[in-house]
């Protein structure tokens, strides 16, 4: 018998370690959760989406905008050790929790954050919506509290919600949402689910009550039996330890601080009475081994009493947990050893009535242990003594059949050991076929909950006037989960409108991250992520506004590089990305992505990243230059961007069944001029061509402007004859002209800074860049007047943006390392002279500059 209730002991421990101790994952987690209006969504960390947490001091980021990188991720429910900036003295931290909610409830919805140490203030969207306990009080206000707080009409809002929970911790070290489920969800759900487990801990409580009434009633029937009144004592006063720690406390007029008095004296008490009961159930002989265990007990019981009065005249709770900690609980060990030792005593002569005993008290010694792992922080989840305390009640109920029924013993005890043992293999059963059911559920849902989070993510927001937008995106896997057709892949396309220097532009994204479905998911979130994140940068910080689209772009591609490069190649992905304004001028990047098209007049050519494309993102780029392409569109123009996809066709197969894939770059170029530069009849066209191998995304930017505007450029011969010979002249006649012009502009611009008219060539060059913003090198010429005229800042900023233009302009460098120079920049300086000397070595300027730098 002794050797079957181990076996059982050690399943049930296999089974719950598995439960207990497992971590969430924190890989790859999405920064947003959706939660349903109909149904109750658990929000812990457990779930999609991340809780972070912030210290010293929160109050000033409970009405700020929300930035991931000013927080620090937390394990919700769980403690706060190991974050930075968390430690012992810390009491005051704010929670932060985004979900997102595609529809509005048409019904009351309510939060439940579980138990919080120790007091709580709760804001959704910038609103309170409850708060537990007295701020500042000096007295613990409710740390083991489940919170629950109704939501109030209209202030859940479709899109994206933020949860704020401010803290404000009673106890050293273990402040924070450290226990209980966090859940939203309809009202009455949840309340039902609370009320539901209150009525199962009352019913539980009841079966214990009406066990210990018997054993009192035996007692009071034979009172020579002292270990029925102990042990009726016991169950009484853990019937009330346990009442008293339900929500249903809360419900009468007693303070919290009196509840946990009495919780504290309670627990004191019941483990030297348990020992007690052992001691006299057993009556064991009075030999040198038991009185040992007499006198220990009778100190160690002392040792509780003074914990009593410890609890009884000193009001101050931590003084409480830490005597608990550091005295109690060993205390409550050695009772418990001493306990142990009896019964195995008992066990091992022979008795039948110990080996029961023992099994049931292995189970109480589980339960204790598992409390004080919750206590401490340890383990997350709910208190489980009381459902753990039932199998020693069992232990019990088949000792009294072998006292009072000795004659149908043997029949009795195969019978509760076979209806034990179908009971336990049925719940194992149950729980096998519940976690294979789990296992299928997520399995089939982890497609389509990746496909969910990469929606926000990607689309088209543009609302331009002469710059119309379209796009299509096919991911190649293909899935149904429950009643939903989805797909998911690696591709993306987002476009979004954005302001910089004052003026409006349109910015897009096409990304096609490596790896099939989950993996390129992966690569296409995390680069949605960081480009979203650039777009909402922008829109809320005024500086990210004055950049300038070259800027602006090269950022973009360094913070979306910089987060792929922490991958160590697992993840790359290839992109353009890129910004046109309302006058048609596209400036663009291109990071191993297939070509860009231009369709102009029926015709459709490569645009210039055919010959300057960099690295995929997440590729160290060494010797590789950033590169900003400029293209002017005319009136009519459409652009088409778009991954690979749209190459990889299967055209068929061989006769030994090898397929054949399309290798013919010129195929896209004529699908594009049959469908008119059509997203729609493009990817027909495709189809029709082969079948797509890949996922397939494309962009198409169409500019549409009155060609009334557009004005022949060129100057009169005789100006031209003027130039080189009387540039004077040349100046006079060219003012006189009335209509303006790109050449006449930059003409006049040249001619004023070789009359030595320095401030004139300044002024009329930064006018041209500002017109005809697409000459790369006037950005040179305007940097080189601006340092002739000491601005040196402006010099600086305008061969900055040559530079990621023309990364090759050897003087433009030179000129920008003087700038630098000037400016006290030395280190900036050297180094933009290096790169102009490995460009072109024999430059005089950049010679004599880097002598004077030494």
């Amino acid at each position: 018998m002794l050797r079957i209730a181990s076996l059982l002991a050690l399943i049930i421990v296999f089974c719950l370690c598995g439960g207990l101790f497992a971590q969430p994952s924190q890989l790859s987690k999405p920064e947003i959760q959706e939660v349903f209006n109909n149904r109750v969504t658990v929000l812990d960390s457990s779930a999609v989406g991340n809780w972070y947490v912030r210290f010293s001091p929160p109050e000033e980021f409970l009405f700020s905008e929300f930035r991931s990188q000013d927080w620090n991720q937390a394990q919700v429910p769980g403690g706060l050790a190991g974050i930075p900036g968390y430690n012992e003295k810390t009491r005051e931290m704010l929670y932060a929790k985004r979900f997102y909610l595609k529809e509005l409830p048409q019904h009351s919805m309510s939060l439940r954050l579980g138990r919080i140490d120790d007091r709580d203030r709760v804001y959704l969207n910038g609103q309170k919506i409850g708060e537990t306990g007295k701020w500042d009080a000096i007295k613990p206000q409710g740390y083991d509290r489940i919170r629950l707080y109704e939501i109030p009409a209209g202030l859940l809002r479709q899109g994206e919600n933020r949860i704020l929970v401010q803290v404000q911790g009673y106890f050293h070290g273990e402040s924070g949402m450290a226990q209980g489920r966090m859940e939203i969800g309809p009202t009455v759900d949840l309340l039902t689910e609370l009320r539901d487990d209150i009525y199962r801990e009352i019913l539980v409580l009841a079966i214990y009550f009406t066990a210990g009434s018997y054993f009192l009633f035996l007692f009071l029937r034979r009172r020579q039996n002292r270990e029925n009144l102990l042990f009726a004592l016991f169950i009484y006063g853990m019937v009330l330890r346990q009442l008293i720690r339900t929500e249903l406390r809360f419900e009468t007029d007693l303070e919290f601080f009196t509840i946990k008095r009495i919780e504290f004296c309670l627990t004191y008490s019941l483990f030297p009475v348990f020992f007690y009961f052992v001691r006299s159930f057993f009556r064991p002989d009075r030999t040198t081994y038991v009185r040992f265990l007499d006198y220990a007990g009778m100190l160690l019981s002392v040792a509780s009493l003074g914990l009593v009065m410890h609890v009884l005249f000193f009001d101050e709770v931590r003084t409480w947990w830490w005597a608990q900690k550091t005295i109690g609980q060993p205390i409550w060990g050695l009772f418990i050893l001493g306990s142990v030792l009896i019964q195995f005593r008992a066990a091992f002569s022979g008795n039948r009535d110990g080996i029961f005993m023992l099994a049931g008290t292995f189970f109480v010694v589980l339960g204790v242990l598992v409390d004080i792992g919750v206590s401490r922080g340890i383990l997350h989840i709910p208190h489980l003594f009381a459902f753990f305390f039932s199998a020693f009640i069992m232990s019990l109920a088949l000792i009294l059949a072998n006292r009072f029924v000795r004659l149908y013993r043997t029949v009795e005890d195969l019978n509760k050991n076979l209806e034990r043992k179908v009971d336990q293999r049925t719940r194992e059963l149950n729980e096998t076929l519940n976690q294979v059911q789990s296992l299928k559920e997520k399995q089939d849902g982890d497609y389509f909950l990746t496909s969910l989070l990469m929606n926000p993510l990607g689309g088209n927001w543009a609302s331009g006037d002469t710059v119309t937008f379209d796009s299509v995106v096919r991911q190649k896997k293909t899935f149904r989960f429950r009643k939903w057709d989805s797909e998911i892949g690696g591709d993306l396309v987002a476009i979004y409108d954005l302001f910089l220097q004052g003026i409006k532009y349109t910015v897009f994204m096409n990304a096609d991250a490596m790896g099939k479905s989950m993996q390129g998911a992966g690569g296409a979130i995390v680069a949605g992520t960081v480009f979203k994140s650039m777009v909402t940068r922008l829109q809320v910080l005024e500086d990210e506004g004055q950049k300038s689209p070259e800027q602006w772009l090269h950022q973009c591609f360094q913070e979306l590089q910089s987060v792929f490069l922490g991958f160590d190649g697992h993840m790359l992905v290839s992109a353009v990305i890129g910004l046109v304004d309302e006058n048609g001028l596209l400036y663009y990047t291109n990071a191993e992505h297939p070509v860009s098209v231009l369709y102009r007049a029926g015709k459709a050519s490569p645009l210039e990243d055919k010959d300057y494309a960099t690295r995929k993102l997440g590729v160290h780029m060494v010797g590789v230059s950033f590169r900003v392409l400029v293209h002017r569109l005319r009136p009519g123009d459409t652009v088409i961007i778009g991954s690979d996809g749209r190459d990889d066709l299967l055209l068929g197969q061989t006769r030994e069944g090898n397929r054949v894939i399309n290798e013919d770059e010129t195929l896209f170029l004529r699908s594009v001029e049959r469908a008119d530069g059509n997203l729609v009849r493009l990817c027909e066209e495709l189809e029709s061509r082969g079948e797509l191998t890949d996922d397939l995304s494309l962009i198409s930017l169409r500019y549409d402007a009155d060609t009334s505007t557009v004005q022949e450029d060129r100057l009169p011969q005789d100006i031209v004859d003027l130039i080189n010979t009387d540039p004077a002249e040349a100046h006079k006649r060219l003012l006189a002209i009335g209509y303006p012009g790109p050449a006449k502009e930059r003409t006049l611009a040249r001619l004023a800074a070789r009359l030595k008219r320095h401030l004139e060539a300044e002024q009329r060059w930064k006018e041209y860049v500002k017109t005809y913003p697409e000459d790369s090198s006037a950005f040179f010429s305007l940097a080189l007047i601006c340092r002739l005229n000491g601005n040196l800042q402006e010099a600086i900023e305008y061969g900055e943006r040559c530079r990621l233009r023309l990364p090759e302009h050897a003087r433009n460098l030179a000129n920008l390392a003087d700038a630098y120079r000037l400016m006290g920049r030395t280190d900036r300086a050297r180094e933009l002279v290096h790169q102009a000397l490995s460009v072109q070595s024999d430059l005089q300027p950049a010679r004599q500059l880097l002598q004077i730098l030494g």
